[in-house]
């Protein structure tokens, strides 16, 4: 488990699931309410960090629809009775039986319904921190990241070194280039990257040494 902290939140990272994909918990440093982003699997593991840490949970956010990412958002749901934000453009995917995880994942995960739809320039409450709601297509039509509190919740569209792919249902190599490109490079390069999977790492270091994002350079 990975954890960190910004002078406004506390930050933990737990590998879950086959495809060890980062579930990230974002908590506010001063009320201790915290967003779940992307439970891939083991709820019972969100549960125990958040009483460990006394945390109340206050909402769940999928960054996109890939099995890999919401296997344990549902059941999480029915334990936290917290509300599931997925960006309108993958919310119809995030319903349906993924079959095709069975390759990948050796299962099915339980289909994610929206309690929220999300949308480019949103923001989501964590106690005193808002994230903004960044749409950013490519590794999915409706990829987002998060950004606020110091930290980008890049998911799978920026990695430490890498990007996401964009061989899979609703990937765009064009629109993943300019999600990178015009939307994440200008931000704040000292932003911590908490990447779908993979080790955090900074934007500043990003801009500096991913070849993906040397065009901006």
């Amino acid at each position: 488990m990975e954890s960190l902290s910004t002078p406004s939140l506390r930050v933990w990272g737990l590998p879950l699931g086959p495809l060890d994909t980062n579930c990230w918990v974002l908590a506010c440093q001063a009320t201790g309410q915290a967003l779940v982003v992307d439970c891939a699997d083991e709820p019972s593991m969100i549960l125990r960090l958040a009483e460990a840490e006394r945390l109340s949970i206050v909402g769940l956010v999928v960054t996109h629809w890939h099995a890999d990412h919401i296997g344990g958002m549902s059941e999480l749901r029915r334990l936290t009775r917290a509300p599931i934000g997925i960006h309108e453009a993958d919310a119809n995917e995030a319903v349906r039986r993924q079959l095709a995880a069975i390759v990948f994942l050796g299962t099915v995960p339980e289909p994610v319904s929206a309690d929220r739809l999300l949308r480019d320039g949103d923001d989501l409450a964590v106690g005193q921190v808002a994230l903004r709601v960044l749409h950013t297509p490519g590794h999915s039509e409706g990829g987002i990241c998060l950004v606020g509190g110091g930290v980008l919740v890049s998911g799978d569209t920026l990695f430490a070194g890498s990007v996401g792919r964009t061989d899979l249902p609703g990937g765009d190599w064009g629109e993943l280039e300019r999600s990178l490109l015009e939307l994440l490079a200008p931000l704040d390069p000292t932003l911590v990257v908490l990447p779908g999977h993979g080790p955090s790492t900074t934007l500043g270091a990003e801009l500096a040494a991913n070849p993906y994002l040397a065009r901006t350079r």
